[in-house]
């Protein structure tokens, strides 16, 4: 997941304001999966439960990104990657900056980028 946080970070993913979901999910009651149209998933103690009816809890959507960005050891105020997640799994991490009039890098550009290096791939966001 840190691999594919760090694309999604180069892609312009804002982190935690962009790991949203619809808003009709919120009040619209689901009615109908394609791939599960009875919308069944496993409840408690495995339970089989039908989600039929339901619409997502917004303090309970918060409360599962705040967990799954601590289970990952990403900032959660923020839901991107830290600087201490990257090194502990080896990743140097390279400040350059984009020069978007010539394509290259340099110190004068004004948006920033990283080069997220792990072994010979390098990831550029």
């Amino acid at each position: 997941m840190n691999r594919v946080g760090a694309i999604a970070v180069r892609e312009g993913h804002g982190g935690r304001d962009s790991d949203q979901i619809p808003d009709h999910c919120y009040t619209v009651p689901l009615q109908y999966e394609m791939s599960n149209p009875e919308c069944l998933v496993p409840g408690k103690d495995g339970e089989v439960v039908s989600q039929k009816g339901a619409v997502v809890d917004r303090e309970g959507f918060e409360r599962m990104k705040s967990e799954y960005y601590q289970l990952r050891r990403w900032d959660v105020a923020t839901g991107l990657q830290t600087r201490r997640t990257l090194e502990e799994l080896g990743w140097r991490i390279l400040r350059q900056t984009w020069n978007a009039e010539d394509c290259s890098y340099s110190q004068s550009a004004t948006t920033v980028g990283y080069v997220l290096l792990q072994g010979t791939v390098a990831i550029t966001i």
